[in-house]
């Protein structure tokens, strides 16, 4: 067993309430959280202001949270190799043009209907979302094929993963 999960999460600052206001979402970051036997303790890769970084798992702020936990063994082999993945983006940047481009598309989608393509997206920088779908997508995840990592919110990938996985809601989530 491989002990790691994708963990969706929401916090009760502004930013994350906008976000889930303009995705109709519950859920407004996603992680991985996993066992390291060289921290002798849970560890998460996440990304925030500072870019991708691993940190202590009980450092990840939140209010709420869900977690990924894979049904079949070929798919904790799976998210094992999505972790190494995730180690070797460790220090790329936080995309907050990307973001912002992200968020305008939905203000003129909720408001014009008007579809548009992010034009501020910046290659190798990510947001929370691409971040996980671009390393999903790299481990072989069939859910996130239809995916496209840039113009994908946080409840999008939970609605395409949970089609297939079991998840465990995690309600007592007092720090």
């Amino acid at each position: 067993m491989y002990d790691v999960t994708v963990c969706f999460s929401t916090d009760n600052n502004w930013f994350s309430r906008f976000i889930r206001v303009l995705t109709k979402s519950e859920m407004s970051h996603v992680f991985f959280e996993f066992s390291s036997n060289d921290w002798d303790a849970k560890q998460a890769i996440e990304i925030d202001n500072r870019g991708i970084i691993q940190i202590p798992a009980e450092q990840v702020e939140y209010k709420k949270i869900r977690r990924f936990i894979p049904r079949e063994h070929e798919d904790e082999l799976a998210l094992a190799k999505a972790l190494s993945r995730a180690h070797n983006m460790v220090g790329r940047r936080y995309d907050w043009w990307g973001i912002f481009g992200f968020l305008i598309k939905l203000v003129l989608w909720h408001v014009f209907l008007k579809t548009i393509k992010n034009p501020w997206n910046k290659p190798n920088k990510y947001f929370c979302s691409e971040y996980a779908i671009t390393v999903l997508q790299s481990s072989g995840f069939k859910e996130t094929k239809y995916l496209t990592p840039n113009d994908t919110h946080p409840g999008q990938l939970i609605e395409a993963l949970d089609k297939s996985y079991n998840w465990v809601e995690v309600t007592d989530c007092e720090k």
